[in-house]
This record gives structure tokens, sequence and C-alpha cells, in this order.
């Protein structure tokens, strides 16, 4: 559940700086974030959608996971989770110029 909870978070601040690189804000609302970054990757490369896809989904997982006392996320579920934030981090910084802090 944490690592579903972490990757999703990774997606957000990074979709986040994305948009303030982009257009100069970015809304402090998680579906205002969402919504944002799809309309601004939607004209895009299919990478960049793809990450706006895969960043939705994995916000539906979230909430499930965190609200939902049913809910119990799978090792392969939080594998995806995890892999799903780092594609979307890195198609993020290789498309806006992103760099890694160094050591």
């Amino acid at each position: 559940m944490a690592v579903i909870h972490s990757s999703y978070y990774a997606m957000f601040h990074g979709a986040r700086a994305v948009l303030f690189h982009a257009v100069g804000s970015a809304p402090k609302r998680h579906d205002g974030v969402i919504q944002q970054f799809g309309l601004l990757v939607r004209d895009l490369d299919d990478a960049l959608r793809a990450a706006g896809k895969a960043f939705n989904e994995v916000k539906d997982e979230r909430t499930a996971a965190d609200y939902d006392e049913t809910i119990v996320p799978s090792p392969e579920e939080a594998k995806d989770a995890h892999l799903a934030a780092a594609n979307f981090l890195a198609i993020c910084g290789v498309r806006y110029g992103f760099r890694p802090p160094s050591p």
C-alpha cells in the first residue's frame, strides 16, 4: 500500500513541476493537477499521453488503497505502480529537461 501511495505522490509532484515549468502555475488539488497535466500533454507525443494515463490510473489505485479497507494491493500491483512512477518521471524529465540532483 505504501509503495502505491508513494508512487502516486512522486507522480503528483512531478506533474506539478512540469506544469510550473510549462505554464508557470499548477493547481494544488489532485484532480486539478491531473486535469491540467492531461490538457498539457493531450496534443503531444504518445509517451507523454501514456504517462498522463498512468498518472490517472495510479491515482485511482492510491485512492482505493488508502480509503477502502477491503482493498489489499498485491505485490505485483505495488511493483506496477512503482514502475509507472519511474517511467512517468523519466518521460517528464526528458521532455522538460529536468535533471536529477547531483550526488
